[in-house]
């Protein structure tokens, strides 16, 4: 296991992660997918839309039906999507 230098917290402490094991994992060659409700769950659940007059922030929580308006994504929401696990089946 790697350490953190003593410096930064006075001690050595053991870390959970192990670069060289991490970085040697392979991709499986996992498939993922998401929906434009996916997307909108994420945002509202980061908490965008909660101002419904600000066009900036809708544009992450609806595609706008009178107003056309392409559905945005949030950067982060690349990292939570293909992190899931996949329901059973």
């Amino acid at each position: 296991m790697g350490t953190v230098p003593e410096k930064m917290f006075g001690e050595k402490t053991t870390m959970p992660i192990v670069y060289e094991q991490l970085m040697a994992l392979k991709n499986l060659g996992q498939k993922y997918s998401y929906s434009d409700r996916d997307v909108m769950l994420y945002a509202y659940g980061i908490g965008l839309g909660a101002d419904p007059m600000d066009e900036k922030e809708l544009a992450f929580v609806n595609e706008g039906v009178l107003t056309p308006r392409p559905l945005k994504v949030v950067p982060t929401f690349a990292s939570v999507a293909a992190g899931a696990p996949v329901p059973a089946r």
